[in-house]
C-alpha cells in the first residue's frame, strides 16, 4: 500500500510504499518543507492511503503559517556618554518581514541628542539588534529613549 502526503500550496508531494501486517499499527512522521514564499494563513494538507486493490482513504489537515509579528526589546537599564544603547526588534511570527524603525534619545529637557532611523529585514523567529550611540558630550542624568517601529508587510506599528 502507499501513503501520499500533499501540501499543494507549498508544492510538496511525497509518496511512500509501506507494509502493514493484519492487526499491526504503525506511526509515520512527515516533514513538510515550507517555502519562504508561502503566504501567512491556513494551508491544506491531504494524506491519502491507497490500498493494494486501488481503494483509497483520504484525510484533510490544515497547517497554519502565522504572519510576522514584531516586538521591541531593551534589556539595558543604563548607559554612559560615548556608549551605546542596544535595543532589539524581535520577529516572533512565522514569516520574514522588513522593519522600519526610528530610535530617538531625549535629555531631561526634552532636547533631542541622538537619532537613528533605517529599514532592515528580520527573518521569522529572529532578532534584529539595533544600536544608538550616545554622544560623548552627554551628561549624567535621566534620558528618554523613544522607539518607533513598523512592520512593512503587515503595517503593524508601535511607539515605546
Amino acid at each position: 500500500m502507499s501513503v501520499t502526503v500533499a501540501a499543494t500550496d507549498t508544492g510538496y508531494t511525497d509518496t511512500r510504499t509501506i507494509s502493514v501486517a493484519p492487526g499491526q499499527t504503525i506511526s509515520l512522521q512527515q516533514a513538510i518543507i515550507i517555502p519562504d514564499t508561502i503566504t501567512a494563513g491556513q494551508h491544506a494538507v491531504t494524506v491519502t492511503l491507497t490500498l493494494p486493490g486501488g481503494s483509497a482513504i483520504t484525510k484533510e489537515f490544515t497547517i497554519t503559517v502565522p504572519d510576522s509579528l514584531l516586538a521591541y526589546s531593551l534589556a539595558q537599564s543604563s548607559a554612559v556618554a560615548g556608549g551605546t544603547i542596544t535595543p532589539a526588534i524581535v520577529n516572533s511570527g512565522g514569516k520574514d518581514t522588513s522593519a522600519e524603525y526610528r530610535l530617538t534619545l531625549y535629555d531631561a529637557k526634552s532636547a533631542q541628542i541622538a537619532d537613528q532611523s533605517a529599514t532592515a529585514s528580520i527573518q521569522a523567529g529572529a532578532t534584529l539588534p539595533l544600536s544608538l550611540p550616545i554622544p560623548l558630550g552627554a551628561t549624567d542624568g535621566i534620558y528618554t529613549l523613544v522607539a518607533t517601529y513598523r512592520n512593512a508587510i503587515t503595517g503593524q506599528a508601535a511607539t515605546v
